[in-house]
């Protein structure tokens, strides 16, 4: 095919309209050549940084302000006041994260003893990015930072999709092909609902928004229902009832929230979502934030963390590396020496 002829159907894969015939031809194409491969992500750059995954209309920080002051037991007015200021002093940042820039790859996988070649298809976002797509199936799927998802792009074989990362996932109501969400820890069933889940680490989280799944870890099985939160770390599996999905959910909508959680919880998230490497001094690991991100990068979010006048934060330079990731100290506040 001639760079125009494919760029077409480049265009029309990007924006999920393109034909099981032109899919297979795009994979066809792919195989031919590293160049081709190379050519692909480029254009695919391109279509997500001019397609954002959402629009600043979406965002409803006023249900969020609600929500945060009922559970801090604050006046609502003090709470909205404080973040009006601290969101208004920030609001450029936002802007600026509203343009994901998703990077999309494509490989294809061989089978071993002779089984006939299947193309899979790899999606990823690099860190501080989110992207949003439609599975063939009609399945939708906002993909989180730092985050790959696989699958096989037919109508039916891509119900069965391998997550490392975090995705919400909005499932095409279909009963007789049931979902499946793959992690290195768990697997979720569904077949018509809306769900989010969280497989960075070694501790993995399912929270359901609506509908019902199963969720199977180790051969046991839950049953899920609305506004449950399923939770597995190191001490096993914990279900969690009537949270608030917000919690979970809102970073589609370029928010975090952390209400009333311990800083080192918080940093946790933080190093899942941003390319930052975070040393914790003990004494501080357990003090407790609230705090809602609407955008801002991790430097902003330090410098916020100071103002508090609980820790003192450091940026620590690595001249050995240029890749390594940004190492940040957050210790114990200690007030200057007055003159």
């Amino acid at each position: 095919m001639t760079h125009p002829d494919i760029n077409i159907i480049i265009a029309r894969f990007l924006a999920r309209e393109a034909t099981d015939d032109e899919a297979m031809l795009l994979l066809e194409w792919l195989k031919a050549s590293e160049d081709n491969k190379i050519y692909f992500r480029e254009q695919a750059e391109i279509w997500h940084a001019l397609h954002p995954a959402y629009s600043s209309e979406e965002i409803d920080l006023e249900k969020a302000r609600k929500r945060l002051s009922r559970k801090a037991g604050v006046e609502p007015g003090s709470l909205r006041t404080f973040f009006s200021h601290f969101l208004r002093a920030w609001s450029r940042v936002a802007a600026f994260l509203l343009l994901p820039l998703a990077v999309v790859s494509i490989y294809l996988a061989l089978r071993d003893n002779d089984v006939e070649e299947v193309g899979v298809m790899t999606l990823s976002t690099a860190y501080g990015c989110s992207s949003h797509f439609t599975l063939p199936d009609g399945s939708e799927v906002w993909l989180n930072s730092n985050s790959q998802l696989s699958y096989i792009p037919t109508a039916s074989a891509c119900r069965n999709v391998s997550l490392s990362g975090e995705g919400y996932f909005n499932v095409h109501s279909d009963a007789s092909h049931p979902f499946n969400v793959n992690s290195s820890m768990l697997q979720v069933t569904a077949t018509g609902t809306r769900f989010n889940v969280n497989a960075y680490d070694t501790t993995q989280s399912v929270t359901l928004v609506e509908g019902k799944v199963d969720v199977e870890v180790e051969g046991q099985k839950w049953v899920m229902k609305p506004s449950d939160h399923l939770d597995l770390g190191a001490a096993g599996v914990s279900l969690t009832e009537n949270v608030d999905v917000d919690k979970y959910c809102s970073w589609r909508q370029g928010m975090l929230i952390f209400d009333e959680e311990p800083l080192s919880a918080i940093c946790s998230r933080l190093q899942q979502l941003f390319y930052v490497d975070i040393e914790l001094e003990p004494k501080v690991a357990d003090k407790m934030f609230h705090i809602i991100l609407n955008g801002e990068d991790i430097h902003e979010f330090v410098y916020m963390l100071q103002l508090s006048k609980e820790v003192s934060c450091e940026f620590v330079q690595d001249s050995e590396s240029t890749k390594a990731p940004t190492k940040i100290k957050i210790g114990s506040y200690r007030p200057s020496v007055q003159q």
